[in-house]
């Protein structure tokens, strides 16, 4: 009994031990399976977020896109808003200007001053800020602390001693090796006052930068509208009452623009900073526009910069360098191959000018503005970063990449959608001047500088420049894309691209300009962005192949290309026009300006013009109606256009490619 009593002790104490351990058993496993069971609530959860972000994205509520695209598209609506406008009343105060120094004083002096003494001031600004200005606009506001600007601050000050630097260098070379001129005096001051002009713009880049940053587009417009008065009231007022004084005058009215531009910037970040009675942030004071040593003292100023940046900016310097040759490639040939009298100069200079006057308060801030938007929006990675696929994204990470990579994807798709619009916009412009400046050239340099602009080669020169308008147009637009997305490497290999085109365009301008003249500035000119627009569209292209998520909506290059019913609208127009002057003005134009039956002949010629040019705006509205509605949409700001322009698009784009 008492051998199978404990038996049965030992029996119950092992039955019980064994229960205990089935019941641990069983409750680990279920925790087990409430534990995968809330992961995959929770993955399922993120799985909805994810599929909640999908559906912002691709159709949105009403604009289809995130916030923060919504605020950089809104951001380069209105800069590039006041940029045009800043613009139009540059070249508008300049188109005046130019007129009346025309005919108040010589063409020399507008030789002179619009091709020398501006090719010294363009070469010291350019060279010294554009590298740096370009680096840093890709600095967002979420990225700035205190730290990361005074690095930033640190990099711009390079350009401002290299500004110093290059005026100093360059200044010596304009006064003790170019043809001094010999019918006007003060060119020294002239000179000097030029060159210490660039100087003071370059050094106010730190505000400049700084407001861009903090979407501050109106600003810059109406500092500059308003150093631009000053400046046009000093000079015409100094034309006016002090003739004798020569260059002095247009001396004195630069530097009154440029200390006024540095001034106002510093005033306006004084007037911030007390209206917040705080900072600005990360800008507490306007020392810290100043270069300064990191906080601790290890590393001067100069080494306290921000690498990568910094890296990006050595690269634009030669791209820099080779881009002022082929923008001012005539005005260094006039200078330096002394091909042109300063009264020939002074002439092309003013045609030139005026030729292109519309379409670069157009082009100039529709690039500056967009090139911040693009590479707000696109990866400079030679890899698509939007595009890599994760092997496990189960996990939480995994569906954090996933979101980024459909919030990756659709900036991308917005950037195309935009190019395309741009470049259609352009193109129009382009065409439009192509078509109608033809006829008109006669008339327009006849009304604006008399029988001395509208005699000679100032008409040719003028139809020329209205064709190249349309090449400058596809230039800018494509030019801005691939600087927003190029890599290091990119760049450099762009560099060299560009080296081999100002080479090529420095001999088509020398063999050009022997054989036809002036206009052979206008033809080399030519050739230099038709070699341009070919880089840069292989680069856009080959950055598609890599990312193509940005085609499903249509090959953003060939939904630019206007509908053909436009095309043979505006080229009759130009056609009837043509013919218009030939019937209307006639051959022998300066002997029909001297009776009432000429201004006839004029208001009729112009009044074909109008029709003309209504008629093809009315085409354009009944055949290009999703491109206004995207225009529009896009000029406001509100977003990722409507689907259906992408998809209608999309079909003209097949039709294309077939």
């Amino acid at each position: 009994m008492t051998k199978e009593g404990g038996g049965d002790v030992k029996k119950r104490k092992k039955s019980g031990q064994g229960a205990t351990v089935g019941e641990g058993r069983t409750s680990s496993v279920e925790e087990k399976e409430k534990q995968q069971q809330r992961g995959k609530k929770e993955n399922k959860k993120s799985r909805n977020q994810l599929k909640g972000k999908q559906a912002v994205v691709s159709n949105g509520s009403d604009t289809g896109a995130t916030s923060g695209q919504v605020k950089s598209l809104q951001s380069a609506a209105t800069g590039a808003t006041w940029s045009i406008f800043l613009q139009v009343v540059l070249r508008l105060v300049t188109f005046a200007s130019n007129g009346i120094i025309v005919r108040i004083s010589s063409s020399t002096m507008l030789g002179i001053v619009n091709v020398r003494l501006l090719l010294l001031y363009s070469t010291i600004v350019f060279l010294a800020r554009e590298p740096v200005r370009k680096a840093c606009l890709s600095v967002r506001n979420s990225q700035l602390t205190a730290s990361h600007w005074q690095m930033v601050v640190n990099l711009i000050w390079f350009g401002i001693v290299a500004s110093f630097v290059l005026a100093t260098t360059l200044s010596l070379f304009w006064l003790f090796y170019l043809q001094r001129p010999e019918d006007l005096s003060y060119y020294t001051i002239a000179v000097v006052s030029y060159a210490l002009s660039a100087v003071v713009e370059v050094a106010a880049e730190p505000y400049w930068i700084f407001y861009q940053i903090k979407l501050n587009s109106k600003l810059k417009a109406v500092i500059e509208t308003q150093s631009l008065i000053a400046g046009v009231i000093v000079l015409l007022g100094g034309l006016y009452f002090f003739p004798e004084l020569g260059l002095v005058v247009p001396s004195a009215a630069q530097l009154v623009r440029k200390f006024y531009i540095l001034f106002a910037y510093v005033f306006k970040l004084n007037w911030d900073l007390n209206r917040a009675k705080a900072s600005i942030a990360p800008v507490q004071s306007n020392v810290q526009m100043l270069f300064s040593a990191a906080h601790n003292g290890e590393l001067p100023w100069y080494k306290y910069i921000p690498e990568s940046i910094a890296k990006i900016a050595a690269s634009f310097v030669l791209h820099g360098v080779v881009k002022q040759a082929l923008t001012e490639g005539e005005r260094y040939i006039m200078t330096f191959g002394h091909m042109l009298t300063f009264a020939e100069q002074g002439v092309y200079d003013v045609v030139n000018s005026l030729g292109s006057l519309v379409p670069r308060m157009l082009f100039h801030p529709i690039e500056e503005d967009y090139y911040t938007f693009f590479a707000a929006l696109l990866s400079r990675e030679e890899e698509d970063t939007c595009g890599k696929k994760e092997e496990n994204t189960a996990d939480e990470k995994g569906v954090e990449r996933d979101i980024a990579k459909v919030m990756c994807e659709a900036d991308e798709k917005l950037a195309s959608l935009t190019l395309s619009t741009l470049l259609k916009l352009v193109v129009l412009i382009g065409i439009v001047f192509t078509c109608f400046g033809q006829a008109y050239s006669y008339l327009l340099l006849f009304i604006y500088g008399g029988e001395s602009l509208a005699n000679g080669e100032g008409v040719v020169l003028l139809r020329a420049t209205c064709m190249y308008v349309f090449l400058l147009a596809v230039n800018g637009i494509t030019e801005c894309f691939v600087s927003a997305f190029s890599s290091k490497r990119e760049i450099d290999e762009h560099n060299w691209y560009m080296f081999y085109i100002s080479v090529a365009y420095a001999l088509a301008s020398i063999y050009f300009t022997a054989t036809f003249g002036a206009v052979g500035f206008v033809m080399a000119n030519g050739v230099n962005m038709v070699l341009r627009i070919s880089k840069s569209l292989y680069d856009i292209q080959h950055y598609l192949h890599q990312h193509n998520h940005m085609l499903l909506e249509g090959h953003p290059i060939l939904n630019s290309i206007p509908c053909s019913s436009v095309l043979i609208t505006l080229c009759l127009s130009m056609g009837v026009t043509m013919w218009s002057e030939s019937v209307l003005i006639g051959e022998t134009y300066s002997s029909q300006f001297q009776g009432g039956v000429a201004f006839t002949n004029i208001a009729q010629h112009i009044a074909v013009g109008a029709v003309c040019f209504f008629s093809s705006m009315f085409i354009l509205y009944t055949a290009e109606k999703d491109f206004l509605r995207h225009l529009v949409v896009l000029w406001r700001g509100d977003g990722k256009p409507s689907r259906r322009v992408g998809t209608k698009s999309q079909k003209q784009s097949n039709k294309k490619m077939k």
